[in-house]
């Protein structure tokens, strides 16, 4: 194990650690440049994953003005119709851009070596967005399996399978929880934070030696 005097990068304490996180999260998540450009970037993607064609089954553009908080329209179209079966409404800063902003502010807040943090920056982005177009893809089957059960059924079937796990990915806890897991694998907070008293009582439950503060 490597020593506290060996380390290329001191230990943070949790509560700087924390602010700076927050600090940075807010910095990232409200800076105009991407926020505004992530839209476009995750339409185009969801595209080509779930349109594609001369004749796509799903569009997905940007929402029309007005004062709705949802930045994209995403529909469904059967073979040859020229309206959609079905229609929703997206917020694509809510479902991949605050994850990735926080993630990255975690990253960033950790004190790691510069390549390192770009290699876990990179892995760490690509995971989140890879997850909220899963989410995405999982609307898609969904509102085409409710147009094949036909509409005013009582949802049964691989419906109710599907809107129950769309409601469990897409549930505060589980996105935080994909935030964090990314964190703990990626940023080693263990190694490069100096948790102090809550690092000892978490290395004796788990039966382990506490870290050095």
């Amino acid at each position: 194990m490597i020593s506290s005097n060996a380390r290329a990068t001191p230990r943070k304490p949790l509560l700087q650690f924390a602010l700076h996180g927050l600090l940075l999260a807010l910095l990232v998540g409200y800076w105009p440049t991407p926020r505004e450009l992530y839209p476009d970037f995750f339409r185009s993607h969801a595209r080509v994953l779930y349109g594609g064609g001369d004749e796509p089954r799903v569009k997905l553009g940007p929402a029309p003005p007005g004062p709705a908080r949802e930045d994209s329209v995403m529909e469904g179209y059967t073979k040859g119709a020229l309206e959609p079966a079905w229609r929703v409404e997206l917020s694509t800063i809510k479902l991949g851009y605050w994850p990735s902003a926080v993630m990255l502010a975690l990253l960033l807040a950790t004190p790691m070596a510069t390549r390192a943090r770009w290699v876990a920056a990179a892995i760490g982005l690509l995971w989140l967005h890879v997850f909220a177009l899963g989410r995405v893809g999982l609307g898609v089957w969904l509102g085409f399996e409710e147009l094949a059960q036909g509409p005013g059924r009582e949802p049964e079937g691989s419906v109710l399978a599907l809107r129950t796990g769309l409601e469990v990915l897409n549930s505060n806890i589980v996105v935080i929880a994909s935030i964090f897991l990314v964190w703990v694998v990626l940023g080693r907070p263990r190694e490069n934070l100096s948790l102090g008293r809550l690092g000892e009582v978490f290395g004796r439950r788990l039966g382990a030696s506490p870290p050095n503060s």
